[in-house]
C-alpha cells in the first residue's frame, strides 16, 4: 500500500506514535518499480489504512496479554504443531534464501509433520499491515500469518500495537545456544529491547563490494568513496529507499558522517534536519556524478547486483558479508570482485523470528523457530553454499559434533574479514524520518 508522505509527515508532528504506526505500515514504494501483480484500487487502499490506523491505536490504548499465555511444555507444544501448517512471511526476492527455506521446510515435514509455507514477501511492511488490518476487522485469532522474518521498524510497530505473541523466544529449547550475553543485539532491536517476543535467527554487518580493475584502491570512508565516485562518473548507484538496502545505507553514512552518533540511537525529534544535514550534503554531491545522474535507482539490491554482474555498475552493497562470495560460487558474479566494510564501523544488528497474537498454528511456529536456531539450521545457512548467513549462536555453549557442522561451512575469498567496529541501527524513528526526507527531496 502507498500513503502520501506529507500525510505522515504532518500526522508526525502532531503524534510520532500515529506517524510511525503509518509510515511503517503503509510505506511508499510506489516510486520504485515493482512486478508483484496488481495494487489494490486507491479507494481500498484508503479504507484499510483507515482501519491499520484504528486498530494500531485501539490495541496501544487496550492491551489484551490474555492470548499472550506461551505454554511451558515443550512435548506438549510439539504434539500440538503435529499436522499443522505454518504461514511463514519472509522476504522472497533472494533464489538462495529461498532455496534454503525450501529445504527447511522438507526437514520440519520429515521430523515434525509440519508444513512450513514461506509465503515470499517483497517488504515484510507488507505482513505488517496484513496483521493490523485483521486485527482492525475483529480477527483476533486464526490470522493468515504464523511467523514473521522481522526486525527494526516493522517490530516497533507491532510490539507498539500489541499484536506481537509471547513473551516466547527464550522458551525454545534451542534459545539456550544463542550468544545472548556476548551480542547486545540479540536482545535489543535497533534499541528496542525484545523482551522475548522475539527470537534472533541471523546477525548482519552492512558490506560494500566493489569490482576490483576498477577499484584497484578502494575507499575505506565516506569522504574517500565521493572522491572516488565523482572521479568515475556514472559507475556507482544504491538502492532506492524504502527499499531496506538503500535505507541501510542511509544510516551507514549518517553514522559516519555525524558528530552525533549517540543522539540517533534515541528517538528522532525536532533535531532531525540539523543532524540529518551532512549525510545531504553528501549525498547532493554524489547523486550528480552517480549512475543515471542520480535520478534512477536500483528498485532492490538483487537488482543492483544484476547491474554489477552486466558491467553497469562497479559497486553493489548487502547486509550480508557472505553474498558476494556466495553469488560467485553460484556463477551470478565474477570472481574479480572484492569487498570492504567502512573503516569507522559497519551498521550491523540481528534479524529475528516474530509470531503475530492472532496467528493460527502457534504451537507449529514455536517448533518451526526452534528448528531454525538448531545448530544443524543454523551451520547450513551459514554456509555459503546455501545462504552465508552469519549464525546467532554460542560456539561454546555447542557440543563437539555440532561445532564441527561449522567448521565445514564454506568460506569464499570475496567474504571480508569482521568489521574494526559494529555499529548499531538508529532508532527505528530515523529510519522513517530518512526514508520521507530522501523520497521528498530526491524523488521528482
Amino acid at each position: 500500500m502507498a500513503i502520501s508522505i506529507r500525510l505522515a509527515e504532518s500526522v508526525y508532528l502532531r503524534d510520532r506514535h500515529v506517524a510511525a504506526l503509518l509510515t511503517i505500515t503503509g510505506r511508499p514504494r510506489r516510486f520504485a518499480p515493482r512486478d508483484d501483480g496488481p495494487q489494490l484500487p486507491a479507494l481500498a487502499r484508503h479504507f484499510i489504512v483507515g482501519l491499520i490506523l484504528c486498530a494500531g491505536l485501539a490495541a496501544a490504548a487496550e492491551p489484551d496479554t490474555g492470548s499472550n499465555t506461551v505454554p511451558a511444555d515443550w512435548a506438549q507444544i510439539q504434539s500440538d504443531a503435529s499436522g499443522q501448517t505454518v504461514y511463514f512471511n519472509a522476504w522472497g526476492g533472494d533464489p538462495s534464501i529461498n532455496r534454503y527455506l525450501a529445504w527447511a521446510a522438507e526437514e520440519l515435514r520429515a521430523q515434525h509433520d509440519l508444513r512450513l509455507v514461506h509465503v515470499k514477501v517483497t517488504d515484510v511492511a507488507e505482513a505488517v499491515s496484513r496483521i493490523m488490518a485483521e486485527k482492525a476487522a475483529g480477527r483476533d485469532e486464526g490470522g493468515s500469518v504464523d511467523l514473521l522474518w522481522i526486525n527494526g521498524e516493522n517490530f516497533a510497530a507491532l510490539k507498539r500495537a500489541n499484536l506481537l505473541w509471547g513473551p516466547w523466544a527464550e522458551r525454545v529449547p534451542h534459545a539456550a545456544l544463542i550468544d545472548w550475553q556476548d551480542n547486545p543485539t540479540t536482545r535489543i532491536d535497533m534499541t528496542l529491547p525484545t523482551e522475548g517476543f522475539e527470537l534472533p535467527w541471523g546477525t548482519a554487518a552492512f558490506t560494500l563490494f566493489y569490482h576490483e580493475p576498477h577499484v584497484p584502491v578502494p575507499p575505506h570512508d565516506p569522504a574517500a568513496l565521493l572522491a572516488w565516485i565523482e572521479q568515475h562518473p556514472g559507475r556507482f548507484s544504491y538502492p532506492q529507499p524504502p527499499a531496506f538496502l538503500g535505507s541501510a545505507f542511509l544510516k551507514q553514512l549518517l553514522l559516519l558522517l555525524t558528530d552525533e552518533r549517540e543522539r540517533l540511537l534515541k528517538p528522532a525529534g525536532d533535531d532531525f534536519a540539523d543532524v540529518a544535514e551532512p549525510l545531504w550534503q553528501w549525498l547532493d554531491r554524489a547523486h550528480a556524478a552517480m549512475w543515471r545522474g542520480g535520478r534512477l535507482f536500483p528498485p532492490s539490491g538483487p537488482a543492483q547486483r544484476e547491474l554489477l554482474a552486466v558491467g553497469e555498475l562497479d559497486w553493489m552493497m548487502s547486509y550480508n558479508p557472505s553474498e558476494a562470495s556466495r553469488a560467485i560460487r553460484q556463477q551470478e558474479l565474477h570472481e574479480t570482485i572484492g569487498a570492504l566494510h567502512f573503516s569507522g564501523g559497519a551498521l550491523a544488528n540481528t534479524h529475528f523470528l516474530a509470531i503475530p497474537a492472532n496467528a493460527s498454528a502457534k504451537a507449529g511456529a514455536m517448533v518451526t523457530a526452534n528448528f531454525l536456531v538448531s545448530p544443524r539450521a543454523q551451520a547450513q545457512k551459514a554456509d555459503e553454499r546455501h545462504w552465508g548467513d552469519p549464525t546467532v549462536l554460542d560456539m561454546s555453549r555447542l557440543a563437539t559434533t555440532e561445532r564441527a557442522l561449522f567448521d565445514s561451512a564454506s568460506t569464499g575469498a570475496a567474504t571480508p574479514p569482521a568489521p574494526d567496529q559494529f555499529l548499531p541501527e538508529p532508532h527505528p524513528s530515523w529510519t522513517t524520518r530518512l526514508e520521507a526526507a530522501w523520497l521528498r527531496r530526491y524523488v521528482r
